[in-house]
């Protein structure tokens, strides 16, 4: 393994976990008149999501990146990366059909990847790109500063050609949004009342923006997970997490309607808080598997209705079981390190229903070195940055516009203008055995461009929150920032005695910065933190505190992570320019 660059964070273990649902077989899973369009991702494998409605021709979706998605067991699709699923022409059958009727249905079962997700990130959308659509189904609110909820846009001369005019977006609550299977319908009917149902729930109503659906773009194609000027290297306002159905029709669903489809797909059983989740459990620290078992409603479940099996052995005998026949709370110790493991998690309730979810995961050990992620800048080429740590499952950085950057013949990587190289998932491979310990090193081999006025940002795990209210420190928010303002290097290390942004930071003297230079940051358990230049120590204090505040973000070089839009390239994006090493 190329050595020159080593960023020794603590490491102890990664898995890989894979939730899939089964669904009920012999119910009424769709309503039939009005429908247009509907997937329901049985595929299992290859690049084509089939429109299985019967209507019309099919308007099928094509996935360019394969590698981007999973397919699930029993049905359903999960993005792990920034993809863009859609049709290659226009929907043409649907737009048709809706502005005929001048009434919408979209359903989408669905359960988000994470609560960051906003710009809206686009589940659901039939559009051109960014500010122009006839319709999006997407989720937003977290990086806003609230809870992330639901949305819709839907184009009619009062809302304009992005759905958004004269705030006509349609939301849910905050807090809509959470990290489980939920199921989503919009309607809007010739009256011009909009209408969300979750999980077969009315939860929001309006008739206040009348319209009609007749200045809709015939042109627009229909697109899953991402807008339709996006791609896998060029993300835009991209969607993570698991598809299971997605239907539309021309007209508007009634309350009844919504409520018989959703009591067919929505199960009265639950498997929630799973641990081993992927990319999420170290060993040997690890406790081992966990989980809930759920029961909804009226329904209950005996302790010998949850049954686990991994890698053929029936364990269910070894489960420790805590709370009631309502939710009992799940562990199963013994896991061994450096193990892979295949197998099911079965729960049946009092009326005999039966849930089934898949587990495929692996557990890894910390390395001696304590190295959890290496980026050695050695591709040459591309939008990828590999992530070399050999160490759990690869935390590897998109360039979202290869243009921007230069790669630097014998190993290197130039930032030429600002730009976002940022991971696709959450940096929870670095985060949690740093949690765990209290400890970290970061290392950076640089040469910066210039002397940035602001605290330009190397390498980071953060976000600023763009739209939401207040002064840049109130919108600053961080586990860590190795960062240069003018000729001097800063490290902001956020625990439970700092404000949520790490301030104040950990700051050299001014030095010269046009020579290439390494950067260390450590920090002990203790607190005892210190700052390195071309390996002689300039900076030994304490930053004290535990890092318990610590949150989920992403990894992010060469400037800050933004969850709600690309910002541009002014004082909140904080562009680092310069080479990597």
């Amino acid at each position: 393994m190329n050595t020159r660059c080593l960023s020794r964070i603590r490491n102890v273990a990664i898995p890989f976990f894979c939730l899939g649902l089964l669904a009920a077989q012999n119910v009424r899973l769709h309503a039939q008149s009005g429908l247009v369009a509907l997937y329901t991702f049985k595929e299992g494998s290859g690049t084509n999501v089939t429109d299985v409605s019967g209507v019309g021709t099919p308007l099928n979706l094509v996935i360019p990146n394969p590698a981007a998605v999973r397919w699930l067991p029993g049905g359903g699709i999960s993005i792990d990366s920034p993809v863009l699923i859609a049709s290659p022409g226009p929907a043409t059958k649907i737009i048709q059909a809706a502005v005929q009727s001048n009434e919408l249905t979209v359903e989408a079962w669905v359960k988000p990847g994470n609560l960051l997700q906003s710009g809206p990130a686009r589940v659901v959308t039939i559009s051109q790109n960014a500010s122009n659509r006839d319709f999006t189904m997407g989720q937003n609110g977290a990086a806003a500063g609230v809870d992330a909820f639901w949305i819709m846009r839907t184009r009619t001369p009062t809302s304009g050609v992005n759905g958004s005019a004269n705030n006509s977006q349609f939301n849910m609550q905050p807090g809509t949004t959470q990290l489980k299977l939920q199921h989503l319908v919009y309607t809007r009917d010739a009256a011009g009342t909009d209408t969300f149902y979750l999980d077969g729930v009315l939860v929001e109503q309006r008739a206040d923006f009348p319209g009609d659906f007749s200045n809709w773009n015939a042109s627009y194609r229909l697109g899953l997970a991402q807008e339709l000027d996006g791609t896998s290297t060029s993300p835009s306002r991209a969607w993570l997490g698991e598809i299971h159905k997605v239907a539309i029709y021309s007209r508007a669903l009634t309350a009844q309607e919504v409520a018989a489809i959703a009591d067919a797909l929505v199960p009265k059983l639950e498997v929630a808080d799973v641990t081993p989740a992927r990319g999420t459990l170290f060993h040997p620290a690890a406790s081992g598997l966990r989980f809930r078992a759920v029961a909804l409603a009226n329904n209950t479940i005996a302790q010998s209705d949850v049954q686990v099996t991994l890698n053929g052995q029936n364990l269910s005998s070894t489960l420790q079981f805590t709370g009631s026949n309502k939710d009992w709370q799940v562990t199963l110790a013994a896991l061994q390190p450096n193990q892979p493991y295949t197998g099911e998690i079965a729960i049946k309730d009092n009326a005999s229903r039966t849930r089934v979810f898949a587990l495929d995961f692996a557990t890894f050990t910390l390395r001696d070195d304590g190295l959890v992620a290496l980026y050695t800048f050695e591709e040459g080429s591309g939008a990828v940055i590999r992530d070399r740590s050999e160490t759990g499952i690869p935390l590897d950085l998109t360039i979202a516009d290869a243009s921007k950057v230069r790669w630097v013949p014998g190993g290197g990587l130039a930032v030429d203008q600002p730009v976002r190289i940022i991971s696709s998932v959450l940096a929870e491979k670095i985060r949690q055995p740093i949690q765990q310990s209290g400890a970290l090193t970061v290392e950076a081999w640089i040469r910066s461009a210039g002397t940035p006025s602001g605290s330009a940002r190397i390498v980071t795990m953060s976000e600023f929150r763009i739209n939401f209210p207040g002064s840049e420190a109130d919108n600053s928010l961080r586990d860590f920032t190795l960062a240069q303002e003018g000729s001097t290097y800063q490290f902001y290390l956020r625990t439970s005695e700092t404000d949520e942004a790490g301030r104040p930071p950990v700051e050299t003297a001014e030095l010269p910065i046009s020579s290439p230079a390494h950067v260390v940051f450590t920090r002990e358990t203790g607190g005892q933190a210190r700052l390195y230049i071309d390996g002689k120590e300039v900076v030994n204090l304490t930053v004290a505190g535990n890092l318990s505040t610590w949150f989920e973000y992403r990894l992010s070089l060469g400037g800050e992570l933004n969850e709600v839009t690309q910002a541009p390239a002014d004082h909140r994006f904080r562009s680092w320019l310069g080479e990597f090493y």
